[in-house]
């Protein structure tokens, strides 16, 4: 019979068209898997990648921000008057420098066209004094060309505002600094009758122009005059700091005090060639010469983590409005008082969002600090410049 011949054969070719047709099916399967695995891939490297740069890119961000706060004010076009002045083109050469140097020395960042997208004094300098600076760049997506999706921005966006750091608000009530020079310590325990320390929240670091402003108080007691001080700065904390004289670079607005090379009791009961400052406002540029002055003075003191201030034992005063110095009456000289300090060169972060930036309002010291305060400490807090 040859239909049993025949059927055989005909079994098998369609176990061969079954088997074919089997095996491109499995082809297909292998590459649609394989296609979904690579994107998810693709996903996963991109969501990494993106990850780090914007790590990377918002930390850069608010680092320039904060440097170009820092950096607004400065008392560099004048001579006159050292007190610190607004300077918004200062802030945002600052802010495109340090900007320009961290992409420059960061691969990933530069390899990525990491910039500033608004810059200039109209586009970083907000209405309000503060700095906000955005930043993007661009990550390439050769994964997803077929999607249509060639790349992926990645944004960064940080503000930050120019503040002080202060202590006391010029008020006797609320002097930071209470030195008497009769022999008797009425004021801290963080030195002797004739010098007082205090240790700072957070370092001062020299800036351009002005870093510190030390104003003494007009005590009714002693005429509405002044003694002569010695200002240090100093590093490290407590007992063990070295301290370094910053005197010499004290400047006084429209000339109203003097400076004065003389031997002084100073610490203790040795006599030391000082210079003694004497005047009601003090403004120190402490790290380097000052170009607008003929003083000598360059200590390259970058920063201080505390102050020493030094009533020089002479009994003298200075009458502020005339610069002129004469002899105590009092046979006992009254308390010096140092009425407010300030610290240049801060800034602080706030949101980036309209009317959203002021500074902190609790106090730089809380009751749980381990730092040699100051008088009234809680007195001592971030304030707006100027």
């Amino acid at each position: 019979m040859p239909w049993l011949l025949v059927a055989p054969a005909m079994c098998i070719r369609r176990s061969f068209y079954a088997l074919k047709y089997s095996q491109g099916s499995a082809l297909a399967i292998t590459v649609v898997v394989f296609a979904v695995l690579l994107g998810f891939l693709g996903v996963s490297v991109y969501t990494g990648l993106n990850s780090f740069l914007q790590n990377e890119l918002q930390k850069t961000t608010s680092s320039v921000a904060m440097a170009g706060a820092s950096a607004m004010y400065d008392d560099l076009t004048s001579n006159v008057n050292p007190a610190p002045v607004r300077n918004d083109t200062a802030a945002v050469t600052a802010t495109t420098n340090l900007f320009s140097y961290i992409v420059g020395n960061s691969p990933p960042l530069t390899a990525y066209g990491a910039a500033i997208q608004n810059p200039g004094a109209g586009g970083l300098i907000q209405a309000d004094g503060s700095v906000e600076v955005a930043s993007r760049l661009s990550l390439s997506t050769p994964f997803f060309a077929p999607l249509g999706i060639n790349n992926i921005s990645v944004d960064a966006r940080s503000r930050a505002l120019p503040v002080k750091m202060q202590f006391g608000d010029g008020t006797v009530a609320n002097a930071p600094v209470e030195i008497d020079p009769k022999g008797v310590n009425t004021g801290l325990s963080n030195g002797t009758a004739m010098m007082q320390y205090f240790d700072l929240p957070y370092p001062v670091i020299d800036g351009p122009g002005v870093d510190l402003m030390v104003k003494s108080a007009l005590n009714p007691a002693n005429g509405n005059n002044v003694h002569g001080v010695i200002i240090e700065g100093c590093s490290g904390l407590g007992p063990t700091a070295s301290c370094y004289d910053l005197t010499e670079a004290v400047r006084f607005p429209n000339n109203q005090g003097v400076l004065i090379r003389q031997n002084i009791k100073g610490v203790g009961a040795a006599i030391q060639d000082r210079w003694v400052a004497y005047g009601q406002t003090m403004y120190i540029d402490m790290g380097a010469v000052n170009s607008l002055t003929n003083f000598s003075y360059n200590r390259g003191v970058t920063h201080i983590s505390g102050l020493r201030i030094i009533d020089d034992g002479i009994p003298d005063q200075i009458d502020p409005t005339s610069a002129t110095r004469f002899l105590e009456v009092q046979a006992t000289p009254p308390t010096t008082l140092i009425s407010q300090i300030e610290a240049y060169h801060f800034a602080v972060a706030c949101p980036p969002v309209p009317n959203g930036c002021a500074p902190p309002a609790t106090p730089l010291y809380n009751g749980a600090t381990s730092l040699r305060l100051p008088k009234n400490s809680g007195s001592v807090r971030f304030r707006a410049m100027p």
